[in-house]
């Protein structure tokens, strides 16, 4: 989204976001082709298809996430997004505004 929008992220928002602590804890999961893989795939991903991604159910993440921790994931993503809800994100979608 950084590089579609020209949205620069500020040093508070990489802090306040712990952007880096996601990318290194992912990088310590994978092994390096494994990581620039899925790098690459999200990369290439349309804005939609992120979102979709995101709220998509995993099951293996369904078997120990529970209701709270999935609440809290979403509230995250509606406000990285500048949206309220599901139903806003997918609104602000259709009208082309995220």
């Amino acid at each position: 989204m950084r590089e579609a929008f020209g949205i620069k992220i500020t040093p508070l928002a990489r802090s306040t976001t712990n952007y880096g602590g996601y990318v290194a804890t992912a990088r310590s999961q994978l092994d390096e082709a494994s990581f620039a893989e899925a790098w690459s795939e999200g990369h290439a991903m349309t804005t939609e298809e992120a979102v979709e991604y995101a709220l998509a159910e995993d099951e293996a993440a369904a078997s120990y996430l529970s209701p709270r921790t999935v609440g809290q994931h979403l509230r995250s993503i509606y406000r990285k997004l500048g949206v309220s809800s599901r139903a806003a994100a997918k609104e602000a979608l259709e009208r082309g505004m995220i």
